[in-house]
């Protein structure tokens, strides 16, 4: 089962968002489902990332797996930051996930001190969270997607 849910994790990660839909919401920001964004996520020297928001389920998804999952967005570069299996009791909970970049991910405008080939760098970029349902079907889950918050954001050296 593990196995299947870093697969749906992943391709939830990967999966493209449209620049033009930054700071969008699936829609169901205000129901029993959402989730949220910081408009500013940390950065350490070492490139290692920190995004963090909020968000609810219903606890109707009670015995469903559901999982919050990060990324930022750079181009048609997409970097995951990670993921956790979401607590569905109606109450909104903090998330924060940690995540190494590998290959240069540059900010717009950011602070490039110290920036070299292979490094992060401060600056303006896009990102998104996104709360999902996996499904039972088929060989694996199928992942259904509850909410998104897709957003422009500042990584702030830290």
């Amino acid at each position: 089962m593990s196995l299947a849910l870093t697969a749906c994790l992943a391709a939830v990660c990967l999966a493209g968002v449209n620049p033009g839909e930054a700071g969008a919401h699936s829609g169901a920001g205000s129901g029993p489902d959402a989730v949220t964004l910081d408009p500013a996520g940390q950065l350490a020297a070492d490139g290692t990332v920190t995004l963090s928001g909020t968000y609810r389920c219903s606890p109707l998804h009670h015995g469903r797996t559901v999982l919050v999952g990060a990324k930022l967005i750079k181009g048609d570069v997409h970097h995951g930051i990670g993921g956790t299996v979401a607590r569905c009791d109606g109450r909104e909970h903090n998330w924060r996930h940690t995540g190494q970049l590998k290959g240069d991910f540059a900010g717009e405008a950011g602070d490039t001190a110290g920036a070299g080939p292979g490094r992060t760098t401060a600056g303006r970029v896009d990102g998104e969270a996104t709360l999902l349902k996996l499904e039972p079907g088929g060989v694996a889950p199928a992942p259904v997607l509850l909410d998104r918050d897709a957003r422009s954001l500042v990584l702030q050296l830290g």
